[in-house]
């Protein structure tokens, strides 16, 4: 971390959250409309979903668009 984020003396991979990414936005709006949407998406009874794989990535963003390149794969399936 950077000292200029106020956490230098902290370690990144310990302030690493996973999470799933439901969007990004690549332009400038008023988010409100995204707040509704998540709101109405919360709304919505919860599904069964089946993860087949897990893959970490190294994600990069310049000029307002992001790439992103597979670093692992990881089956949750089978024997591992």
């Amino acid at each position: 971390m950077s000292t200029a984020s106020g956490h230098a003396d902290i370690d990144p991979l310990r302030m690493y959250r996973p999470h799933v990414g439901i969007a990004y936005s690549n332009r400038v709006q008023s988010p409100e409309e995204i707040i509704r949407s998540v709101r109405r998406a919360r709304a919505l009874p919860p599904v069964e979903v089946t993860i087949t794989e897990l893959r970490l990535v190294e994600l990069t963003r310049a000029d307002h668009h992001y790439t992103w390149h597979v670093l692992e794969r990881f089956p949750t399936t089978g024997n591992c």
